[in-house]
């Protein structure tokens, strides 16, 4: 509705984010059952695809965080919902990252792809959490990521003509 007024193709919407904003971006797209009373459910709010920086792909730890919203948290998983015709993804993630391990990543990416989604991981060896930030290593990671996020999204023609 909206999308005209702004000038915004509905079609070419990514979801972005870094650790729980890259779990909160897999759960717009994985996610059905958690919109608000006043949403217009015909308008679908799923992206078009997906940039994650060092994201969680399950609830373990925000279920240790925040007990008290469990059971929120166990149906808000991505591990678990992982499905075919999800939107194209990219998932930059350091090897040494100790709040998200690189293992559950490439689990989580594995079985995207058996399940016929296209994704990919970029990984950044000796890198941590956070390594992408602007200002951090040189700007070396920042600017790699920004070239190969552009790259993903003139793939999908989510950017550019």
């Amino acid at each position: 509705m909206n999308a005209e007024i702004l000038g915004i193709d509905p079609n070419k919407i990514v979801a972005c984010g870094a650790s729980a904003g890259g779990y909160l971006s897999l759960c717009c797209a994985m996610i059905p059952g958690f919109d608000d009373y006043s949403d217009d459910l015909d308008i679908d709010c799923k992206p078009n695809a997906l940039v994650i920086f060092n994201g969680g792909v399950d609830s373990e730890l925000l279920i240790q965080l925040f007990p008290d919203l469990y059971m929120d948290l166990l149906i808000a998983n991505p591990i678990d919902a992982v499905k075919s015709n999800l939107p194209p993804s990219i998932f930059f993630h350091g090897t040494d990252d100790q709040n998200i391990p690189i293992r559950r990543i490439t689990n989580f990416v594995e079985r995207l792809r058996l399940n016929g989604n296209e994704c990919k991981l970029e990984v950044f060896e000796g890198m941590g959490h956070g390594f992408f930030n602007y200002g951090n290593h040189g700007n070396i990671p920042y600017l790699r990521t920004v070239e190969q996020t552009k790259c993903f999204l003139e793939d999908y023609c989510i950017f550019g003509e």
